[in-house]
């Protein structure tokens, strides 16, 4: 008993000694204490889509079957075009970029996002291979498409993709585009377009009148070359393009996917059909898993495109969507005929489609300590939640800003939102720490916020919230700063 009574007399004493710390330490004490008393803003998701304005997703049509941009639905954001090699490149060195610049300055100048892709080879095109390159000595293949085409170009010469001389001569013309159309013109996303029939993966061996199991014979074809010419000018591309987005339409190769997403090139699937080539669908969707996912080791965006023959119509593209099963898809192009033609039904199920895809990163509540002090450490914590079918390209830049009533910057700071390792629809907990400095004036002041891409040099992003942005930032809280104390109130 006589322990235990000593054991208890200790405790009251430490107790009591803490207690007393606590308040002998006043300011200190008062001013942590605040920050428990938090102003807290939730955010409400808007109604509006405006998501699409941001980079890396969005849903596309091509140019060719909506030259006159009329009634492009409002949920479409970028505009695709393909050009032919021999089109930009008719003498050796000598580029004439007046088409493509052309058709840059137009989707912009009507609000959509420029991509394309150039091709060495097609369907029903002709010859699109420079005559130079051929002259070089690259083998010309004749190919009699007469039977799967209707066009005045029945014949076409298609150059051995896997030539030494060809490699050398397409990598340095994709140098040379690299140097006058990289960064700085707003494009979306390039291509790689070198290499197969319509510069895909594949080397047309399903259409009649295109390659055979014995002209690759003759030609000397093995997959190693065709793995090794790939890798040249997947290598080309990301040499040349460190600013661009660069696409690449993969097939049944798992390996040369695994090579381009090793280089940060992203995956493309341009055969999305809901009941034709499963295996290869199959394929492509481990792959998009794979590299597309939020815990890739090497996270790339992934885009599929319909395969719908001849004749395609919305009743299968709609079962093809369907098919996608959730997967991490950032990119569709609605190859669909003329957007002019669409049905009320199918736009309404594409703006659903639209409204889902790719990232779509929202904060769900902000708080910040109810009153603070000049020169004190605030700390705002944040939530976040990312609704969207896949992760982002890369992560996030945050932004916080303080403003005065003239809306002129007193204060800013930025870290990074790890938004690229975030899982899908999990909320996530953040926090940021901002210092009001003792040379601001008494007045009435706002913090604001905004989100921008780490790896591109882009505006700052659209949110879906209830709140409408000035130049990207977002008003969360004002505060009235008075003899060195701030009154916080949300907004």
């Amino acid at each position: 008993m006589r322990l235990m009574s000593i054991l208890l007399r200790k405790l009251f004493l430490l107790a009591f000694v803490m207690y007393g710390s606590q308040v002998m330490s006043g300011n200190k004490s008062a001013n942590t204490n605040d920050n428990y008393h938090a102003d807290t803003i939730y955010f409400e998701k808007s109604s509006v889509n405006n998501t699409l304005e941001n980079p890396g997703k969005g849903l596309y049509v091509n140019h060719w079957r909506n030259k006159d941009y009329s009634d492009i639905p409002h949920f479409i954001n970028i505009i695709y075009q393909r050009f032919t090699w021999k089109d930009i490149e008719k003498k050796e060195g000598d580029l004439d970029l007046y088409k493509i610049n052309k058709f840059i300055r137009n989707a912009k100048s009507r609000g959509y996002r420029p991509a394309f892709r150039v091709m060495s080879s097609s369907l029903g095109m002709g010859t699109i291979t420079p005559e130079y390159v051929f002259l070089s000595g690259v083998p010309k293949v004749k190919h009699d498409v007469s039977k799967s085409v209707s066009t005045e170009y029945n014949t076409q010469y298609d150059p051995v993709y896997w030539n030494k001389i060809y490699l050398q001569k397409y990598t340095k013309f994709i140098i040379q585009l690299g140097k006058r159309l990289d960064g700085g013109k707003g494009i979306e996303f390039i291509d790689i377009g070198g290499i197969g029939i319509f510069g895909e993966m594949h080397l047309g061996l399903h259409v009649e009148g295109l390659w055979t199991e014995e002209e690759l014979k003759e030609h000397g074809y093995s997959y190693e070359q065709y793995f090794s010419a790939y890798r040249d000018v997947i290598d080309a591309y990301v040499l040349s393009f460190p600013n661009t987005r660069v696409f690449l339409n993969i097939s049944r190769y798992p390996m040369i996917a695994d090579y381009a997403a090793s280089k940060g090139v992203n995956l493309r699937f341009d055969g999305l059909h809901a009941y034709k080539n499963m295996f290869t669908k199959y394929k492509v969707s481990k792959s998009f898993l794979e590299h597309c996912s939020v815990k890739a080791k090497d996270k790339v965006s992934c885009m599929y495109e319909f395969a719908l023959g001849k004749d395609p119509s919305e009743l299968m593209a709609t079962a093809s969507l369907r098919k996608m099963n959730g997967e991490p898809v950032s990119y569709l192009h609605v190859n669909i005929g003329s957007a002019k033609n669409w049905s009320d039904e199918f736009k309404h199920l594409l703006a659903e489609y639209a409204d889902a895809i790719g990232y779509n990163i929202r904060p769900v509540s902000m708080s910040i300590p109810s009153r603070f002090n000049i020169n004190q450490a605030i700390r705002i914590e944040h939530q976040w939640v990312n609704t969207g079918m896949s992760a982002p390209e890369s992560d996030m830049e945050l932004i916080i800003d303080v403003v005065d009533v003239s809306n002129k910057i007193v204060f800013k700071k930025s870290n990074i939102l790890e938004v690229s390792s975030w899982q899908i629809n999990q909320q996530i907990m953040d926090n940021s720490t901002v210092v009001i400095s003792d040379k601001l004036p008494a007045g009435e002041y706002a913090i604001r916020f905004g989100i921008m891409s780490k790896k591109y040099n882009t505006k700052p992003l659209n949110l879906k919230i209830n709140k409408q942005p000035v130049d990207g930032m977002y008003k969360i809280f004002s505060f009235k700063l008075n003899d060195g104390v701030a009154l916080t109130t949300s907004i």
